[in-house]
């Protein structure tokens, strides 16, 4: 019984060391080239007035006015639009204005595409900048992330955030382009081949005349 018992041990002391260096689910493997950071671009804006009846947008934000249509303001104009790459598992800063400024930390993607991130609003209050909205959020390629709820003023700050992932069109455009033969190498090809034709035509009327019997005298 003893033998076993110390099987046991030594068993399960290699498989701990072996379990704690597995990668977590969902993260690459060594060999495996991480996805692409995903780009954010975010709209901050005063949003004002009663419950509308048709809202009123600055042209800046007419990208976004779908998202804007159940919020109960009449009013929208621009603050600040900034754009950001955003590199897993990085808090990302996108500036707003002197009292607020947004972090993103893009931390997974999951099996349905879409992306797990970190977002939090920092609010100047006094000296010090407090967490106005912190929050982890699943973002859908293209589809817009709505944040509201944070004074501005008498009115409100809202900020709608898009997460996309760049294109991979641009890579596979240059792969084709290294698989297209270079300018001239077809025309250069023909010639060569005509060239090979005129040779083969001149050597078979060459032995023609070589073995055609002389034509007798007159």
């Amino acid at each position: 019984m003893r033998p076993l018992l110390v099987c046991l041990a030594a068993c399960a002391l290699v498989a701990l060391p072996l379990y704690a260096q597995m990668p977590p689910p969902g993260a690459a493997l060594p060999d495996q080239a991480p996805p692409q950071p995903p780009v954010g671009r975010m709209y901050a804006m005063r949003a004002s007035g009663a419950v509308p009846q048709q809202a009123h947008l600055d042209d800046a934000l007419k990208p976004v006015a779908p998202m804007l249509k159940s919020l109960p303001f009449t009013s929208y104009e621009k603050v600040s639009i900034e754009d950001n790459v955003l590199p897993w598992g990085q808090e990302t800063l996108f500036p707003i204005n002197a009292l607020y400024a947004m972090h993103v930390t893009p931390l997974a993607q999951e099996e349905d595409g879409a992306i797990a991130l970190r977002s939090r609003v920092e609010m100047l209050q006094g000296e010090d900048y407090v967490n106005a909205l912190d929050t982890v959020a699943h973002a859908v390629q293209n589809q817009a992330l709505l944040f509201r709820g944070m004074p501005l003023g008498r009115d409100e700050l809202v900020i709608v955030l898009l997460i996309s992932l760049p294109s991979e069109q641009g890579e596979q455009g240059e792969a084709s382009k290294e698989d297209m033969p270079e300018p001239g190498e077809q025309e250069q090809e023909s010639d060569a081949q005509q060239e090979e034709e005129q040779d083969r035509q001149d050597a078979e009327a060459a032995e023609e005349r070589e073995t055609s019997p002389p034509e007798p005298a007159e």
